[in-house]
């Protein structure tokens, strides 16, 4: 009994007959010759016609832009339920290339119902978990005066360091100091997406500011500064960051796992967001040239918000994918903020 409290309760998916985009999806996989991965073929099925697609000539294929109707969510439940169903099936030796099946040709013979459930979008998730990670424990009823000179002194820090207030401290850190009201760094590095090398880093000038308030207003601080930490690594967590220490690809470790590249990426945010460093170059570069990393980094520099989907909309669908914003975010987020 999960108490409606799993994923798949808190976060339930709509489903629907999904027949004619598997032929779609198969029938693609197929023109490609079972040469490309999952994000080259929604960009074809979808119509983004960027500079790999249109390289490759493949802005001609006979499925390109069949499927722009519909989002990149809905096309990568599709090719995850035909991989389900046996039609499909993805290479991990070859970085997850995607290839027909004994049964692909069948199913385009004779095509029935495919009930498709749409993915969650990981990314608005992945922010609410945080959030809920960040403020566990009943963040509620903090000191909002307080809390707002925090907010206007983050964005001051920010400015100085140059770097977004994101990276400072997150909002829901900065909801727990107010009621915490930490003084000292080891006080600091308690509080929920706070690691030590960020209280290091930023610290200072908050622990002064929160000092100077508590004595002003007279404040009786928690006798037992108790924060409950929500940095508990799992041993999926541990897997991950031992994984990425030997330069494992997302591909291995979702193989490894039994779980989706989606999903491994987003526990390695949370990793990142609470604090400990991961080192993904081995898996950017060989995805973005060098001169692509420094353009997104670039953009995470100067966003005020870490957002993908704000960067999907700043570059276009057609320059890069959402696997390589995000991969780029977590690179920006783990040598910044930690």
């Amino acid at each position: 009994d999960c108490n409606e409290t799993c994923d798949n309760c808190r976060y339930p998916k709509e489903q629907f007959d999904g027949q004619e985009d598997v032929k779609v999806a198969i029938e693609t996989v197929m023109e490609l010759e079972d040469k490309y991965g999952i994000d080259h073929i929604i960009k074809i099925i979808t119509g983004n016609n960027d500079k790999t697609i249109n390289s490759y000539g493949h802005h001609l294929l006979n499925n390109f832009g069949r499927g722009k109707d519909k989002d990149y969510l809905w096309w990568k439940s599709v090719i995850r339920q035909t991989m389900m169903a046996g039609y499909l099936d993805k290479d991990i030796e070859t970085y997850g290339t995607l290839k027909t099946t004994e049964h692909s040709k069948d199913f385009l013979n004779n095509p029935h119902q495919v009930m498709v459930a749409k993915n969650r979008d990981f990314e608005q998730i992945s922010k609410e978990h945080r959030d809920e990670q960040i403020q566990e424990g009943g963040s509620k009823g903090f000191d909002d005066k307080l809390y707002q000179m925090l907010k206007d002194l983050r964005k001051h820090e920010a400015k100085k360091n140059e770097v977004p207030p994101y990276i400072v401290f997150q909002e829901g850190s900065l909801e727990e100091m107010a009621i915490k009201y930490p003084i000292k760094l080891d006080e600091l590095a308690k509080i929920p997406g706070v690691s030590e090398s960020k209280a290091r880093r930023y610290g200072q000038p908050f622990l002064n500011l929160i000092s100077e308030y508590v004595e002003e207003n007279e404040i009786d601080r928690p006798d037992d500064f108790v924060v409950k930490s929500v940095a508990n690594k799992s041993k999926l967590k541990v897997f991950i960051i031992q994984s990425l220490d030997k330069k494992a690809s997302i591909s291995d470790i979702s193989s490894a796992k039994s779980i989706s590249n989606e999903e491994v990426l987003e526990e390695i945010e949370n990793i990142v967001y609470a604090g400990t460093k991961v080192n993904l170059d081995h898996e950017i570069d060989a995805l973005l040239d060098k001169e692509y990393q420094e353009e997104i980094y670039d953009y995470f520099r100067e966003a005020e918000s870490d957002s993908i989907d704000e960067a999907v909309q700043e570059f276009g669908n057609d320059v890069y994918s959402r696997e390589e914003l995000q991969m780029m975010r977590i690179k920006f987020i783990s040598e910044m903020a930690n």
